[in-house]
């Protein structure tokens, strides 16, 4: 939350911004929007400071919510077998982006949100700066279509440490579209060389 956006404006971060766009659509709708963070034990505390010496960067006190999820022991193969730290203890690393909707319910935080009248919930990634462009267009959609779930996302570079979402399909016939993450979905093989021109 704390990365800059930009090498040349490291006072300008992700966090920053993301509140600055939801204060700007919080005017035109004359209702305050609730923001909730999801933290680790590696980001909490930073986080949390990181928005106390920016005063929310113009949010009402409450007006966010700051969710610790747990860590876990981190597998460093396919095999299950625990990664250590350089001094023998188990490492471990934060569960995973799904704890959101756990949290969400554990804290109370989607009750406070439903009685408070929130009909629309939207997960971003913590580095995704664009996404605000978009965010408008995709609830409208959503609206319209009366969808329960709606996802936008960008091509995938082959290669790239990035999930997508996929249509899978069984050899049945069925299909399923799920999001599968980059170490589970290998760059596609480049196509082969065109054959080499004759010389004449």
């Amino acid at each position: 939350m704390e990365l800059p956006l930009y090498l040349a404006e490291r006072e300008a971060c992700f966090l920053r911004l993301y509140v600055e766009h939801i204060l700007q659509l919080q005017s035109k709708t004359g209702k305050q929007i609730p923001l909730a963070i999801m933290t680790s034990g590696d980001t909490h505390a930073k986080t949390v400071e990181l928005l106390k010496r920016n005063n929310n960067f113009g949010m009402a006190l409450g007006q966010i919510t700051i969710m610790q999820q747990n860590k876990v022991p981190a597998l460093k193969d396919s095999q299950a077998r625990f990664a250590a730290n350089e001094d023998g203890t188990i490492a471990t690393k934060p569960h995973g982006h799904g704890d959101v909707h756990t949290l969400l319910h554990q804290t109370g935080t989607a009750k406070a949100w439903q009685d408070k009248g929130v009909k629309w919930v939207v997960f971003f990634q913590d580095t995704n700066g664009i996404i605000f462009r978009a965010l408008p267009s995709v609830l409208g959609v959503s609206k319209k279509n009366d969808m329960d779930v709606n996802s936008v996302c960008v091509p995938r570079t082959p290669g790239e440490a990035v999930g997508g979402l996929c249509k899978l399909s069984h050899k049945d016939g069925r299909q399923v579209t799920v999001n599968v993450e980059y170490n589970q979905a290998p760059p596609p093989r480049a196509p082969p060389p065109p054959p080499a021109a004759r010389l004449r």
